[in-house]
C-alpha cells in the first residue's frame, strides 16, 4: 500500500464520523425546547466518545494491518526509524518465562535514540546475543525470526504484530492514548497535550451518561448551563477530531518513511 492510498484509506474511516456529529451538532442548535436540547446534549456527549474511541482504533487497528503487510512482503529491517516494530513484536511473547533477560532490552527499547547514551547498533548487538542464547533453550520460532527481522531473512508466518497491540481499554483518556501512541513511536505535539483536560471530560461526560448518572442534566437548574454546554460540545466536537486529524498525519508519515 503507498502512502497515499493509506491516507485516503484513513479518511474513509474518519469522515464518516464527524459527518454524524456535524450533524447532531446541527439538530441541536435548531431545538426549540431546553428539554431536547438536554436529550440531545446527553446523547450527543455519548456518541462524541465513541466516535472518539473509534477513530483512534480504527487509525492504529489500519497502521497495525498495514505494517503486518510489510513484514509479510518483507520490506521491513529493523533500524533506527523502525526499532518500535521489534517493541510490537515482542509483546507478542512479553509472558513467556523463557524471556528471562531480553526484558531489560524489552525495557532498553523506549530509551533507545531518546536521550539515551546507547547506539541502536549497540542494542541490536546486545539484543542478538540475547536471544541467542534464549533460542539454543527455547523451540520458539517468533524468537528465531526476531533475529532474522534484523536482516529481513525472516518467515512472516511466525512473525506478526499481534492485533492486541491496539488497546484503548474501552476507557480512552488522555492518558491510555498517550501509551498507544507511545507504542507505535507517535509523539503527541503541544497542542495536543494541550486537550488533555478536554478528552478526559468527553471520557467523564460518556461513563457519567452510560452509568446511568444525572449529573449531567442541564435543562432544570439554568438556561446558561445550558448554553455553555451547547458551547463546550460545539468546541469539543473541533477539538476531538483536530486530535485524530493529528494522529493520522503521522501515522501516514511515518509509513511514508517506512516504506521509502
Amino acid at each position: 500500500m503507498t502512502k497515499e492510498a493509506l491516507n485516503s484509506k484513513l479518511d474513509d474511516l474518519i469522515s464518516w464520523r464527524k459527518q454524524e456529529m456535524e450533524n447532531l451538532k446541527l439538530e441541536i442548535n435548531s431545538s426549540q425546547t431546553s428539554v431536547a436540547k438536554n436529550l440531545l446534549l446527553r446523547g450527543g456527549f455519548a456518541l462524541l466518545y465513541a466516535h472518539w474511541e473509534g477513530s483512534v482504533k480504527d487509525l492504529f487497528i489500519t497502521y497495525n494491518a498495514s505494517l503486518n503487510n510489510l513484514l509479510k512482503s518483507k520490506k521491513i529491517v529493523i533500524n533506527e526509524s523502525t526499532y518500535f516494530i521489534l517493541y510490537l513484536l515482542l509483546l507478542r511473547d512479553y509472558e513467556n518465562l523463557s524471556f528471562k533477560n531480553i526484558i531489560c532490552s524489552y525495557h532498553t527499547l523506549f530509551k533507545l535514540l531518546n536521550g539515551s547514551s546507547i547506539s541502536f547498533e549497540k542494542f541490536k548487538e546486545i539484543f542478538i546475543k540475547e536471544l541467542e542464547a534464549i533460542i539454543g533453550q527455547d523451540k520458539n520460532d517468533n524468537l528465531k525470526n526476531l533475529k532474522l527481522i534484523m536482516n529481513t531473512d525472516y518467515t512472516y508466518e511466525n512473525l506478526r504484530i499481534v492485533s492486541n497491540v491496539v488497546n484503548t481499554e474501552s476507557n480512552l483518556g488522555f492518558d491510555v492514548l498517550q501509551k498507544l501512541c507511545y507504542r507505535f513511536n507517535i509523539n503527541l505535539d503541544e497542542q495536543v497535550l494541550l486537550e488533555k483536560q478536554r478528552i478526559n471530560q468527553v471520557l467523564k461526560y460518556r461513563n457519567d451518561i452510560a452509568h446511568g448518572d444525572n449529573t449531567h442534566c442541564f435543562y432544570d437548574k439554568d438556561m446558561n448551563k445550558l448554553d455553555e454546554a451547547v458551547v463546550y460540545f460545539s468546541e469539543s466536537i473541533t477539538k476531538i477530531f483536530t486530535v485524530v486529524e493529528y494522529i493520522k498525519t503521522i501515522i501516514v508519515n511515518n509509513y511514508g518513511e517506512i516504506i521509502q
